[in-house]
């Protein structure tokens, strides 16, 4: 098993469930009844190393009953048109459709990973391209580590509201984001859309949305009842379908180099990631730092982070 007692251990499980999925009734109640469940553990425990508890089995769960599949589990599911809040009856409802469909899911754990693509931080990293295009003067090359399916590789192609701080973007576009800022200083909002004179996505596994499949899994990986979340991820595989952006195959640290020697040598370049550096080992992470340092020209680096702290951290280095 990858996750479950005899690994992350009971408590910590326990605690992961509570602190993790509090956003989402459908998945606190489904995470408890996981847990306390030694066959539910050990098909969840099939999924890839490396990825976190429960949620390959959940994501699995969502893709079969996105596909069609005909159980009573979906009557809890707002995403395939449920309406019943999550019950005493949901727990045994669960078990018996994993119970039906343990190869599928077997299979699903096996070969899909939890790699979401939020669009929304886009309304963060654009307030760092912001500051760098103005710093510059003109259009950034950008190079994504980490990409999925790149739709932050799109931000210009979003609407973002930053409530009185002001808004950006396209009013029309499809991709509307609303933001609430906190605390006393409100963002910097640019004046004008940051440009990319150049810009692609590095991943290991990329999602290539052209497959109905792949793209059903990712709207899967979106918890069913977080609605704004699901339609926001659906617009933008439209955008990204509609204005395609490269998103190669690889390994971050090996294949940075020549993604930094394609960047045209007068277009200034800015590397980005978000979310990221948590799946990174030690060792890549020490690798990373070497590549940038080395780069052989000057390189910013925009990141959203959450390691060793308690919330999520934009930071700008140049």
């Amino acid at each position: 098993m990858v996750y479950g007692p005899g690994v992350l251990g009971a408590d910590r499980l326990e605690a992961w469930v509570e602190e993790s999925l509090a956003d989402s009734p459908l998945y606190l109640r489904l995470g408890r009844v996981v847990v306390g469940d030694r066959h539910l553990l050990d098909l969840a425990g099939n999924a890839s190393p490396g990825q976190p508890p429960l949620l390959p089995l959940f994501a699995a769960v969502h893709f079969l009953l996105l596909t069609g599949s005909d159980h009573p589990l979906a009557a809890y599911y707002p995403s395939v048109g449920g309406g019943s809040p999550p019950d005493d009856d949901v727990g045994a409802a669960f078990s018996d459709f994993c119970k039906r469909n343990r190869a599928e899911l077997l299979d699903l754990g096996r070969t899909r990973l939890v790699q979401t693509n939020e669009a929304a931080r886009a309304a963060v990293l654009v307030l760092g391209l912001g500051v760098v295009a103005a710093r510059i003067g003109g259009p950034v090359g950008v190079i994504e580590l980490g990409a999925s399916a790149g739709l932050l590789l799109r931000w210009d192609r979003y609407r973002y509201e930053y409530g009185s701080a002001g808004a950006l973007g396209d009013a029309g576009s499809l991709v509307k984001i609303s933001c609430v800022p906190r605390g006393p200083t409100p963002p910097l909002v640019p004046a004008v859309m940051p440009e990319a004179a150049w810009r692609v996505g590095i991943d290991l596994d990329p999602v290539d949305l052209s497959d109905p499949l792949a793209a059903r899994w990712l709207e899967a990986l979106v918890w069913p009842d977080q609605d704004q979340r699901r339609h926001r991820l659906l617009a933008a595989i439209d955008v990204a379908l509609s204005h395609p952006v490269g998103v190669i195959e690889g390994d971050a640290v090996a294949e940075l180099p020549g993604l930094m020697s394609q960047c045209p040598a007068e277009t200034p370049l800015c590397v980005v990631h978000s979310m990221t550096l948590n799946q990174f080992s030690p060792e890549s992470r020490d690798g990373l730092e070497r590549v940038l340092s080395g780069a052989g020209r000057p390189v910013t680096r925009l990141w959203m982070e959450w390691i060793d702290a308690p919330g999520p951290v934009l930071t700008l280095v140049e």
